[in-house]
């Protein structure tokens, strides 16, 4: 059976885990309340695929139900997994996290490692949104020990990327790419393709960064093969984005703009805010580089408001830089400053090297346009450390290595001269000899002296180099902007002009054609879309006349016949009561036995008034017309027998009355199902839930009974299921019955009000 429930889910570990998690539920508890809070998520588990806006009802219930009877299983953990997950990719982070907390809680409990490991990922890429890396990192390295632990080596490569994607935001750039080939190594010794996909899409971004353009087009288009394959179009937007930066970085803008135009085209038909926000940047950068500066400065806008819409915590400090930047270009200083120290802030927080170098560079430029020379000088400054920290790190390992040498070589030439000495004072030499020796050594210490002064050079002369490297550098990217404006004016020019003549070749040749063609076209599509919008218009208002008069007919059908029986029939008999009451007054009966008969025969009467009088209320309750649906429906189930049948009923968000149809509609649904639940399940207890929000009805009824197969479609034949499923859809809603034999039943009816 757990197969069966699994079936729809692609991902083997997941399906193994879940199964566990499961099997080990059942076994730890076997309860009643353990088996519905079971029930539940096995419903929601399976409406991810098939209904996957009912998934928060079914687990919220089954939260609910578990927090009130203090049932703690691994159904209730995945509950809180598919919740936060569910709020994860709503960009909901806060409330993400607290339900990841809360599967990890249960984990711990539950001492199950496997659950763990999925936990603490959850949590790390949570942080990871919220642009906390450090805290991330500590979590993704607890993952990386328990599956460790377990040899899964799945789990392992996944988390080594992950691990890469943080030291790649902090520009720790060594320790990425380590990372990234320890898992790009385990996953394709398991065949892999979407962890591999994912690695390749992490080196292009890092080669991107490190300016090595070629690199990053041949990864981003390994990723992009392998989830063009697979099917992943949030990931295939991602590639196309990283090949226009490849492609911009080789100044060959055509292609760069015809990537972006795929990603962007993807991405809006995805309704993907991230994607969006990503190419709103990336064309912003391409504009940027045209010269087309309020243009960019749009997109970087529209790109801001997205990211801090949906919380993209890691995007927003590289965002305020390109709007700060924008905004100079435009000559608007102050709003430059704002943005550039805002990213900077931003930057800082995150840890993000590459774009706290961006910031104080266009600091530096800023400042000095405005004649601030002092802090232009410092931001400048602060800009040279922060982009030559690799140069810095490589200059200082040299001199270390050089300082090394030059201190082994200076104890070697004392060795040398005490060992020189001692062979002098052994063998007695001349004073001759002894003086040559010292001549020697003073030599040897004049040769070291000379060895520190070059040393000495040698650093002066790399300092020396690293500003010429510097200044050669801001050179080159001077030229390259300047050949980038002027290229794309040709390019503009050109395309202008061959636009121009094409389209005054195509006006002359086949404007009238066209312009026929269009009419005819048009004139037929139109009579045609009007003549199948009026049949399907009448269509619709047929049935949905048919049925609201046969609801309706039959609604005034129960009335009359209700107040017949109470006005015609209830009035004969109390009629009758009156008439043989007054005849045993009057008349003395002498028989033994008549005083008896008479007894019985006013009984009889009683109890005929009565039952006309119940039918009456079962055919039209006044407790549905005077106090409304949830009164009518307490006042029914308070007439049925307790020891029959245990009902419990539980409202919420129904405060004001429903229109009268609905209600009406509403109570015959419940009626017929709670008489469904007494006549055929057997069961001891009910229990009725009924939810209302602004958007939609919800109600559901389960019992304990003895359920049945819901996939043989005779049970479906009966008059009563048929008109529970006929007034839900009257009212466009629709009915799941759910249940299997000896599990008991449960019908979910959802009712839209919008």
């Amino acid at each position: 059976m757990l197969t069966d429930i699994y079936k729809g889910v692609k991902h083997p570990i997941l399906i193994t885990l879940l199964c566990i998690n499961s099997i080990l539920s059942f076994a730890q508890n076997r309860n009643r309340d353990t088996i519905i809070v079971f029930n539940l998520y096995n419903k929601a588990f399976k409406a991810i695929k098939t209904k996957p806006d009912s998934v928060d009802f079914y687990v919220n219930v089954a939260i609910l139900y578990s927090e009130k009877h203090a049932v703690v299983t691994y159904s209730t953990a995945e509950c809180y997994y598919l919740l936060g997950s569910s709020f994860y990719r709503k960009s909901k982070f806060q409330e993400a996290l607290l339900n990841f907390e809360k599967y990890r809680n249960i984990a711990e409990i539950l001492k199950n490692n496997s659950t763990l490991f999925l936990a603490n990922n959850a949590i790390a890429n949570v942080y990871i949104e919220q642009g906390k890396p450090d805290v991330a990192l500590s979590y993704y390295k607890k993952s990386l020990s328990l599956a460790t632990n377990a040899g899964n080596k799945q789990n392992i490569g996944m988390i080594y990327n992950n691990i890469a994607f943080v030291y790649k935001d902090e520009g720790k750039y060594d320790d990425a790419i380590s990372n990234l080939f320890k898992s790009l190594e385990i996953n394709e010794s398991i065949g892999n393709k979407l962890a591999i996909g994912n690695n390749y899409l992490q080196l292009s971004v890092i080669s991107l960064r490190k300016g090595d353009n070629t690199t990053a087009i041949k990864y981003a288009t390994l990723s992009l093969n392998i989830f063009d394959g697979l099917k992943k179009m949030d990931l295939v937007v991602i590639s196309h984005y990283l090949l226009s930066g490849g492609y911009e970085g080789l100044h060959d803008l055509t292609k760069a703009r015809s990537e972006l135009e795929q990603s962007v085209a993807i991405a809006k038909k995805m309704n993907d805010p991230r994607a969006i926000a990503l190419n709103s940047t990336r064309l912003g950068d391409l504009l940027f580089a045209a010269g087309l500066y309020k243009e960019a400065l749009s997109n970087y806008l529209e790109s801001v408001s997205l990211i801090e819409k949906i919380h993209l915590q890691r995007s927003l400090p590289s965002a305020y830089v390109s709007v700060g930047k924008s905004y100079f270009k435009i000559n608007n200083f102050i709003e430059s400053e704002k943005n550039l120290k805002q990213g900077l802030a931003e930057a800082i927080k995150g840890h993000q090297s590459e774009v706290i170098s961006s910031a104080y560079k266009e600091l530096s430029i800023l400042y000095h346009a405005i004649k601030k020379d002092s802090l232009a000088i410092d931001y400048l400054n602060m800009y040279n450390s922060q982009k030559d920290s690799l140069m810095n790190r490589q200059t200082s390992d040299k001199l270390a290595e050089l300082e090394t040498k030059y201190e082994n070589e200076k104890k070697q030439k004392q060795i040398e001269a005490l060992n020189s000495q001692t062979e002098l004072q052994a063998s007695n030499l001349k004073n001759q000899g002894l003086a040559l020796s010292k001549n020697k050594l003073e030599i040897d210490i004049q040769q070291l002296a000379l060895d520190k002064n070059k040393l000495q050079l040698n650093n002066q002369g790399l300092e020396l180099n690293k500003r010429q490297f510097l200044l050669h550098q801001q050179k080159l990217e001077s030229n390259a902007r300047g050949q980038k404006i002027k290229l794309l004016n040709n390019q503009n020019t050109i395309q202008k002009l061959e636009i121009s003549k094409r389209n005054t070749t195509i006006m002359i040749i086949a404007i009238m054609f066209l312009i026929a063609l269009l009419l005819g076209y048009q004139f037929y599509s139109s009579y045609k879309f009007k003549q199948e919008a009026r049949l399907q218009s009448e269509v619709l208002n047929h049935q949905k006349l048919a049925s609201k008069g046969i609801i309706e007919a039959e609604e005034r059908e129960r009335k009359r016949i209700a107040a017949e029986l109470h006005d015609g029939v209830g009035q004969l008999f109390t009629a009758v009561k009156m008439n043989m009451e007054i005849l045993i007054e009057r008349f003395l009966i002498k028989q033994a036995d008549a005083d008896m008969l008479a007894e019985k025969t006013m009984a009889m009467v009683d109890e005929s008034c009565n039952e006309v009088r119940s039918i009456a209320h079962q055919m039209m309750p006044n407790a549905l017309i005077k106090s409304g649906l949830v009164s009518a429906l307490r006042d029914f189930i308070n007439k049925i027998p307790a020891e029959k049948l245990k009902i419990s009923m539980e409202t919420k968000g129904i405060d004001q009355p429903l229109e009268s149809t609905t209600e009406t509609v509403l109570y015959r649904v419940i009626q017929e199902s709670v008489n469904n639940v007494i006549k055929h399940a057997n069961a001891t207890s009910l229990d009725i839930l009924l939810l209302c929000d602004s958007k939609e009805i919800t109600v559901s009824i389960e019992d304990n009974g003895r359920g049945f197969d819901t996939a043989d479609k005779s049970k479906f034949t009966g008059i009563g299921l048929k008109n529970i499923i006929s007034r839900v859809e009257y009212l466009k809603g629709s009915v799941d019955i759910s249940s299997l034999p000896g599990k008991g039943t449960l019908v979910a009816i959802f009712i839209p009000l919008i």
